[in-house]
């Protein structure tokens, strides 16, 4: 390999693996993103679809000085998710989006009479 070969940073798009799980009040999206910054992560909800990002930096081996990774992931949702009140955390490599429902969307008891 010659110098400048060596010299150039390499790029890379990963997608994240995922897990989404329903319960009767909202569905957790769990993402895999080991490496990430908490502050370099992204997510944010635009007409229906949820967007998650985050921008990393790793020495690599081989004398090459850097390699970028990006992480990209997109959803498309429902109408029945309240985006005011979602919520993320970032712990241990794992990005984790509760997206609750919507009250109306709610299972409802209904009681016999």
């Amino acid at each position: 390999m010659t110098k400048e070969t060596l010299e150039k940073k390499q790029n890379y798009t990963i997608v994240p693996a995922v897990n989404i799980t329903e319960t009767a009040k909202s569905y957790i999206v769990s993402l895999d993103m080991p490496g990430a910054l908490k502050e370099n992560i992204k997510a944010n909800i635009e007409n229906n679809t949820l967007f998650i990002s985050a921008d990393t930096v790793e020495n690599s081996l081989h004398g090459v000085s850097d390699v970028a990774k990006q992480y990209r992931r997109e959803f498309s949702l429902a109408n029945d998710i309240e985006a005011n009140t979602v919520e993320a955390r970032y712990e241990l490599g794992v990005l984790t989006v509760t997206l609750n429902k919507k009250e109306q969307f709610l299972p409802k008891q209904i009681t016999i009479k």
